[in-house]
């Protein structure tokens, strides 16, 4: 959505209506398919949430809401929020006496009015709800054997509002999430692709807001208000009946109940390499190997041929295309090892893989600080391809071999 709403949301200001939009219908009619596409997909997500939580409580995981909590347990869940969650937070004015905060991509918020009783002036203000907190807050007071029971972080956040706002009046409240544009234009003059890239990653935190997501009965006048300020119409707001933010439930996710986790798959050791004893090269001598991820293992194949490669004495050179690097990719760290080790190490790292620059600029300059030698695509392409060449030193001659993915 972020890709490509924010590029027909600029196409659909262009009169000419030329291009990719004008093959298949002009980029207003796409986005009101688009729009249409997304109300469905959320009413499914919703109604699915819903339907989970009967089925985790059968399991004896409660996910209950401020409403449905003892005494006890509330009075538990405002200790945590005195101890871990109000100095993280950081009430902002949304009135014309304020700057207007800056609201970061994806952020969950709540938009609070407020009255003050002495003036009767009634104020807007917005809490960002910290991402590095969990989103659901385990409770142990009145628990029954066997239960589990958990408080989403929003709801604890809204009931403690008096807290945040001693002496005002809680007139109303509205949790919001923007998502802004990802489509960036690299500058094509610039001299260096890591430039470009570096630049455009900068510029991606204030790009324009493409769409607004709102919890239901949102306030009517911080609606619009955040509607004019960040220069949305009503076709680009979603109100939404489920959770705004459903990725806290990998949290709820990666509890350990067995009888609610698929059976863990372990891939297979490839006919040809059944332990990491073969030696790798002389299986390929013996002939091409065929794999087949997930079924047969990654880790036993492509991941020992560049790691082997790395400490192999013969190996002159690891030429390899990377992609995605992941926070600690074996490939980056093999490649690491195998330059301080005086091998010579050429590597294409894509800078352009989408939401992942950041992380490919960093392995990239680890590279060459160990000597690798790094190219960073090419501009107006991306290099998504996976190949790997290791050039072996074989009595007086060099031999390649090649992993394509």
């Amino acid at each position: 959505y972020m890709k490509r709403v924010g590029l027909l949301r600029g196409m659909a200001q262009v009169e000419s209506g030329a291009g990719l939009a004008a093959r298949s219908g002009d980029a207003r009619d796409r986005l009101t398919q688009v729009r249409k596409t997304v109300l469905g997909q959320l009413e499914e997500q919703a109604r699915c949430y819903q339907n989970l939580i009967p089925i985790l409580a059968g399991h004896g995981i409660i996910l209950a809401g401020w409403s449905e909590l003892t005494v006890a347990q509330r009075e538990e869940a405002s200790n945590f929020f005195d101890r871990n969650v109000s100095p993280a937070l950081t009430p902002l004015g949304l009135d014309p006496a304020h700057p207007f905060p800056f609201v970061s991509n994806l952020s969950t918020n709540w938009g609070f009015i407020l009255r003050n009783p002495d003036t009767e002036e009634y104020v807007p203000v917005r809490v960002k709800i910290p991402t590095l907190l969990p989103s659901w807050i385990a409770l142990k007071a009145d628990m029954a054997s066997g239960e589990r029971r958990f408080l989403h972080l929003d709801d604890l956040i809204r009931h403690s509002a008096d807290k945040l706002f001693p002496g005002m009046e809680l007139i109303d409240a509205t949790m919001f999430r923007i998502l802004r544009n990802a489509e960036i234009e690299l500058d094509e003059e610039e001299e260096s692709l890591r430039e470009a890239v570096t630049e455009a990653l900068q510029q991606r935190r204030f790009q324009s807001v493409v769409r607004m997501d709102l919890a239901p009965d949102a306030n009517p006048a911080l609606r619009q208000g955040l509607m004019e300020h960040f220069e949305l119409s009503d076709d680009d707001v979603y109100e939404l009946s489920g959770l705004l933010d459903c990725t806290g439930l990998f949290q709820i996710a990666g509890l350990d109940v067995p009888a609610l986790r698929d059976p863990h798959w372990s891939p297979l050791p490839p006919p040809r390499l059944p332990s990491e004893e073969v030696d790798i090269f002389a299986a390929i001598q013996a002939g091409d190997i065929l794999l087949h991820h997930p079924y047969e293992s990654f880790d036993m194949s492509v991941e020992d041929f560049i790691s082997d490669a790395a400490i192999d004495p013969q190996t002159v050179a690891i030429k390899m295309t990377v992609y995605r690097v992941g926070d600690d990719r074996p490939f980056v760290r093999s490649l690491i090892r195998a330059a301080e080790a005086g091998k010579q190490v050429a590597c294409v790292i894509e800078l352009k893989a989408r939401f992942d620059e950041a992380r490919n600029l960093l392995w990239a300059q680890e590279l060459q600080q160990v000597g690798a030698h790094v190219t960073y695509g090419v501009m107006g392409l991306k290099t998504h391809t996976k190949v790997a060449l290791v050039v072996r030193k074989e009595g007086r001659d060099l031999r390649c071999y090649a992993h394509i993915g």
